[in-house]
């Protein structure tokens, strides 16, 4: 045997030696430990950089929706030729809660106005207000009113009031869909001296939706009234179906069909009526 295989042999058995030595195991495991530690040392350096941009970040606000809230509708349809129709309709809601108020208010003032072939048919006014007791809980009370004067209906002067119960069925960010039932007693003063004026106690079911589609591009509202009196013929019911398309976060386009029915009106009155508008809506709060 050479002397330089001998010369490797004779290092390699001493390298086995020493990691093979308490000396050489401890300071392979005093390696291990220190690397072990700087990388601790770097991990929580960079968890510490990470809670300080996330602390320096502006936190977002939530959007605020005002106690009180106005909206302003305006809607009308124009036709010329053979028939010669104005309609113009101007509408507001007003109403004023708080999320755990005890009571919530909210008021509907309306004016419409019409002509057919030059002639005035409808020059009509007309508000209700209502009051939630416990209006944030899913059943709650409620106490209405309502009072109107119609040149198409031939009605002087018309006042309802009453008081029921309201359960919200669904109540979601995007759907809700309530119903309430109330006893109201109605006082009608008609204009023609012909037909006789009306005294008489309804019960009342309204059932009232809210629908967004399409993140909030499409808004589809309906409220339904049905309002049967109680021992005596008489029947009145008022059905409203609104579409909204936001343009901005405060104004959009609306569409809206109303229909109504009286079963008492004046004679040379139709029992139903039935109108198509579109319009604009403007309002200081957006959801």
């Amino acid at each position: 045997m050479n002397k330089t295989v001998r010369y490797l042999l004779i290092c390699l058995l001493g390298l086995t030696c020493f990691f093979q030595s308490p000396v050489a195991k401890t300071q392979t495991q005093d390696s291990l430990r220190l690397q072990q530690i700087d990388s601790l040392t770097q991990l929580t350096k960079n968890l510490q950089t990470e809670l300080a941009e996330l602390k320096s970040e502006p936190k977002k606000e939530k959007k605020k929706v005002p106690n009180f809230k106005v909206k302003f509708t305006g809607r009308g349809l124009a036709t010329a030729g053979n028939i010669e129709r104005i309609l113009l309709e101007a509408r507001m809601a007003l109403s004023y809660s708080k999320p755990t108020s005890v009571i919530a208010l909210d008021m509907n003032p309306r004016f419409a106005y019409g002509e057919q072939s030059g002639v005035l048919a409808e020059r009509d006014y007309g508000t209700d207000f209502n009051i939630g007791i416990f209006d944030y809980k899913r059943v709650h009370g409620i106490i209405f009113g309502f009072a109107e004067t119609s040149n198409l209906r031939q009605i002087s002067f018309r006042g309802l009031g009453g008081a029921g119960v309201a359960w919200r069925i669904v109540k979601m960010p995007n759907y809700s869909l309530s119903i309430s039932n109330a006893i109201m007693y109605e006082t009608t003063d008609f204009q023609s001296d012909t037909k006789e004026d009306i005294n008489i106690t309804r019960n009342s079911t309204r059932l009232k939706g809210e629908y967004r589609f399409f993140n909030q591009k499409l808004i589809c509202r309906h409220v339904v009234l049905f309002q049967p009196a109680i021992n005596t013929d008489n029947l009145r019911w008022n059905g409203t179906l609104t579409l909204d398309l936001p343009l901005t976060a405060h104004f959009s386009v609306q569409t809206a069909l109303d229909n109504s029915y009286e079963s008492a009106v004046v004679e040379g009155r139709k029992n139903n009526d039935t109108r198509w508008t579109i319009g604009f809506t403007l309002a200081n709060w957006s959801k």
